[in-house]
């Protein structure tokens, strides 16, 4: 392929459902409330409980059903790295498709608790689908609305991203194979930014939880093209 060429594909010709694993949960876990004088000793080492649910939202509208991960307590840390799969698929896409996430906590016994939520685009604004490792940024205490445009968007404001985030772009541009890899510099890259990401962690790591996911990538781009038959599909969800 010559250098002036780009190979895509359209997102009308996938036929297949949307994918993509569910990694883990980065930050500081809120502590759980103090347990009552009454409440048994064990309870003050009660980890959190929490699942991951995940669903799709078109033009601010659910569209089709939502899914969830496994329960994982092991944390904090908290990894679930799962592979979610929707029931909807890439050609019933639209330009505006939303991943809509939010993370609850069952330890507290019976009822739910929202940790928070967040909201990601699968188009950027170049209407290509976005593939790779996704950092979002929750909302805590805030169910993501699914409304577009979103009050909770999973995307951290440029005004505040930093010298990790800028690393973290550029990983991700390393895993999709756009940098070539040389081994002896590529482990000298990964020491500094762990102790970049150290150092970022103790300064202001306390302020916010993210939920990490890793979008599926293609041979090619893929390119939003609307199908010819999308309008008979909303009017099959809506009946």
């Amino acid at each position: 392929m010559s250098g002036n060429e780009f190979w895509f594909f359209l997102s009308c010709d996938i036929n297949l459902p949307v994918t993509f694993p569910v990694d883990r949960l980065e930050g500081n876990f809120p502590s759980p409330n103090s347990p009552s004088s009454e409440a048994d000793s064990t309870t003050e080492e009660r980890n959190g409980e929490l699942y991951v649910e995940c669903a799709l939202y078109i033009d601010g509208a659910p569209f089709g059903l939502s899914t969830r991960t496994r329960l994982e307590s092991t944390g904090p840390s908290y990894f679930w790295n799962e592979l979610i799969t929707l029931t909807t698929k890439y050609q019933d896409l639209t330009v505006h498709s939303q991943l809509v996430l939010r993370v609850w906590d069952l330890s507290r016994g019976k009822d739910e608790e929202l940790i928070g939520g967040a909201i990601i685009p699968l188009f950027n604004s170049k209407k290509q689908l976005k593939t790779g490792k996704q950092k979002l940024r929750l909302w805590r205490g805030k169910e993501a609305d699914g409304m577009f445009p979103t009050a909770t968007p999973g995307k951290v404001p440029r005004h505040e991203c930093g010298e990790l985030e800028r690393l973290e772009k550029l990983v991700n541009t390393y895993e999709r194979g756009q940098i070539q890899h040389v081994d002896w510099l590529d482990r000298l890259t990964f020491k500094s930014m762990e102790r970049i990401k150290e150092r970022e962690g103790s300064k202001n790591g306390s302020s916010h939880l993210y939920l990490v996911v890793d979008f599926c990538s293609f041979e090619h781009q893929v390119v939003f093209q609307e199908c010819r038959n999308l309008v008979q599909i909303f009017c099959c969800h809506l009946l």
